[in-house]
């Protein structure tokens, strides 16, 4: 809208809103303000602060949590100068509202305060002038408002304050916020309602970098334990999700001190979703206790949890099994967990194996040539004589990934075999994903090889009585510039 289109009809409209008699007009009046407030002059952004004003002290708690809602905007791009006359009052009087579907909003209106303070300071706004003394003030008051939101009587405001705690520590200032707001933390670590307490344990790890290890350990670590015993499953959930974040924060020894007890008594919970969710944070845990605590103390957890009745658990342990080959090197991977890898390419859930399959040529990059002689072929050997053609086509699929990083010695003489056998399988399925195999390896066979064993195998599959079967194999062909014969009989038959 144009400037004159402004003052002569939305203005007029937001203040007959604000004044009508039935509350959702208010509302209305109450979102629209601030939208509006930033492109009018000074003398009607007086009327509009006014307005304001009024509608966040309504006689209607609709109108009020209204006002509360757009806190933040309005916050945003006021004067500096009115931050601490104006937008602060309204901050600590909605934070007294008797109703909770009001206080419960008040946080979010406390950290857009603090950043609207922490923005007019970084643009040096010279033209709004304040004291060092009014600033420390503004902050305080908010920080004020805070700590009284954290033990407010309703578990609904204290859930927010909870769900925002690392966010309101940011927007204040971690140096003036971080120590005064460690210990009423602690107490909604401790808090009596689930809810409250699972908000809380998603932010312990944010907090710990506010904090630093010593306040950490001090103000934090009591309720952390506390938390990974709790009787709610949702809580400990949320708690073994980030927790071990915390352990960059504390280093070390505090982390073997304080954090492995509960990173193990997490691993063992009865809940597949906690278990699932502190495997996501084992190369937190890696990266700061080092190789031979992780191999002490967290590895039989790792091969119980390898065997976990619930296949989204073992497919999470699987994704780290390239980590752990790094971290422990080939000799102990060998000794513990290179039977896991291949048992899991047989796994009864499908994406166990695709995982495990897609495994192989990371652990091959890790260990080596000889690593595809001495575990892999053993592995898809005893896969390509199983009685199940979805293992055999787990055998073509392994086969194709590890060759593709595998040197042309090694392909020829341990992989293509395989797949040469794999290719006259009884089954289309696994004949035409042989063939597949055969076209994504192209690159990496030798010239020789290829013609005289692998053109003339797929010349034979593009007569194949499969349609499938002989439609990749002409393109397999092509890929090798070779041509069978009958090949457009035969693209005319797939059509």
């Amino acid at each position: 809208m144009s400037e004159g289109s402004l003052r002569e009809h939305c203005l007029p409209m937001i203040s007959r809103l604000s004044q009508r008699d039935w509350f959702t007009a208010r509302i209305s009046a109450a979102g629209l303000v601030p939208t509006v407030y930033p492109r009018v002059t000074d003398e009607h952004r007086e009327e509009l602060q006014t307005m304001f004003s009024t509608l966040a002290r309504d006689l209607t708690p609709m109108v009020r949590r209204a006002a509360s809602a757009h806190f933040a905007q309005l916050a945003a791009v006021i004067e500096p100068a009115h931050l601490q006359g104006i937008m602060l009052p309204l901050a600590q009087q909605l934070a007294r509202d008797d109703q909770d579907s009001i206080r419960l909003l008040a946080i979010d209106n406390c950290v857009a305060l603090a950043n609207a303070w922490h923005k007019a300071q970084g643009t040096g706004s010279a033209a709004q002038p304040s004291t060092a003394a009014a600033d420390t003030s503004l902050l305080q008051d908010t920080l004020t408002i805070v700590k009284q939101l954290a033990s407010d009587s309703s578990w609904r405001v204290r859930w927010s304050v909870a769900s925002h705690a690392s966010e309101a520590v940011t927007a204040l200032g971690p140096q003036l916020a971080a120590q005064e707001l460690a210990a009423p933390f602690a107490a909604l670590c401790a808090d009596a309602e689930a809810e409250v307490r699972t908000a809380a344990a998603g932010q312990v790890a944010d907090m710990a970098k506010h904090l630093g290890a010593d306040s950490t350990v001090q103000h934090l670590m009591p309720g952390v334990k506390s938390l990974s015993e709790d009787s709610k499953d949702a809580v400990r959930a949320a708690l073994a999700k980030g927790v071990m974040c915390t352990a960059h924060t504390l280093g070390q020894q505090s982390t073997v001190q304080y954090l492995l007890p509960i990173f193990l008594t997490l691993l063992r919970d009865t809940e597949s979703q906690v278990r699932l969710n502190i495997i996501g944070t084992l190369d937190d845990v890696n990266a700061v206790i080092g190789v031979a605590l992780l191999r002490e103390s967290l590895l039989p957890s790792i091969m119980d949890l390898s065997e976990d009745r619930q296949w989204r658990v073992r497919l999470a342990v699987i994704k780290f099994m390239p980590l752990l080959a790094a971290q422990l090197g080939q000799e102990v991977f060998d000794a513990e967990l290179t039977s896991l890898v291949v048992r899991w390419l047989s796994d009864e859930v499908s994406s166990i194996r695709e995982c495990a399959v897609g495994c192989l040529p990371l652990l091959v990059k890790e260990f080596g040539q000889q690593w595809v002689i001495s575990a892999v072929k053993p592995a898809l050997d005893k896969l390509q004589g199983a009685q199940s053609y979805m293992l055999r086509m787990v055998a073509v699929r392994a086969a194709a990934q590890v060759g593709a990083v595998a040197s042309q010695g090694i392909l020829s003489s341990e992989l293509l075999p395989l797949l040469c056998h794999l290719a006259a399988d009884k089954v289309p399925n696994v004949r035409f994903n042989a063939v597949k195999a055969f076209h994504k390896l192209q690159g990496n066979i030798a010239a020789a090889t290829a013609e005289s064993t692998v053109v003339p195998l797929l010349q034979t599959l593009a007569q194949d009585s499969d349609t499938d079967v002989k439609h990749f194999a002409q393109d397999a062909l092509q890929a090798f510039g070779a041509e069978s014969a009958g090949e457009g009989k035969n693209a005319e038959e797939y059509k």
